[in-house]
C-alpha cells in the first residue's frame, strides 16, 4: 500500500500532466488522493514544492523509459534521432514536463534552481547517459573530450528550454540538425 506522501506525489503528477501547474490546485490533488487537504501540509508546504517535486519524479521516469528503449548501438546519428524522437514523443502531450519552459511564473520560480533543473532534464540524463557510453566505447574525440561534450549538450537543452522564442516552422528539424552538427565535433571521424 503506498503511503501518504507518494500518494499525494503520484496524484499531483497526473493532474499536472494534464491539467497544467496553473489549472491544478492542492484541492484537486488531495481529492484525487482520498485525503483531507489539510494532510496535504504535513508534507508538503506549498504547490510549488509538489510540483518541483512532481517534475524531479515523472523526469526520472521518462528517462528510465526512453534508455530502456534505445539500443546504444546503433550509429550515432541514428541514436540521436531515436532519442530525440523519444524525448517528444514522451514530452509533447505531458504538461508537467513541458509546461514550465514557457512559463515565465514558473521559470521564476526556478531561477534559483536553474542548474539542478538543467541537469534533473528528460534530455541532459539521457545525453550524459549517451557520451558516457561513447567515453567507454572509445568513440570520443579526444580533442573535446568528455567534460567539454556534456558542456555541448548541456547548451542545446538550455537552448530547447528558450524554443518558444525560436522563430522556426520545424523546431524538431532544427533541433536535428544542430545535434549532427554537433556530432561531427564530438565523435571521432
Amino acid at each position: 500500500m503506498e503511503n501518504i506522501k507518494e500518494k499525494i506525489l503520484n496524484s499531483a503528477i497526473e493532474k499536472f500532466k494534464i491539467n497544467g501547474y496553473k489549472q491544478t490546485n492542492i484541492q484537486q490533488i488531495c481529492k484525487d488522493a482520498d485525503i483531507a487537504t489539510g494532510s496535504f501540509y504535513k508534507y508538503y508546504s506549498s504547490k510549488e514544492e509538489i510540483y518541483f517535486d512532481s517534475y524531479r519524479k515523472e523526469n526520472e521516469r521518462v528517462k528510465e523509459n526512453i534508455l530502456s528503449t534505445i539500443n546504444f548501438d546503433e550509429t550515432p546519428i541514428e541514436l540521436i534521432y531515436m532519442i530525440i524522437s523519444k524525448i517528444f514523443e514522451e514530452t509533447h502531450e505531458n504538461r508537467l514536463l513541458n509546461e514550465w519552459s514557457c512559463s515565465k511564473y514558473l521559470r521564476e520560480k526556478l531561477q534559483s534552481q536553474y542548474d539542478l533543473i538543467i541537469k534533473d532534464s528528460v534530455a541532459y540524463k539521457t545525453f550524459k547517459e549517451l557520451i558516457d557510453y561513447w567515453d567507454e566505447k572509445r568513440l570520443l574525440n579526444e580533442k573535446v573530450g568528455k567534460e567539454e561534450a556534456i558542456e555541448m549538450f548541456n547548451a542545446i537543452s538550455i537552448l530547447d528550454l528558450h524554443q518558444n522564442e525560436i522563430q522556426t516552422s520545424n523546431y524538431q528539424k532544427l533541433l536535428k540538425n544542430m545535434f549532427t552538427a554537433l556530432l561531427s565535433l564530438i565523435l571521432k571521424q
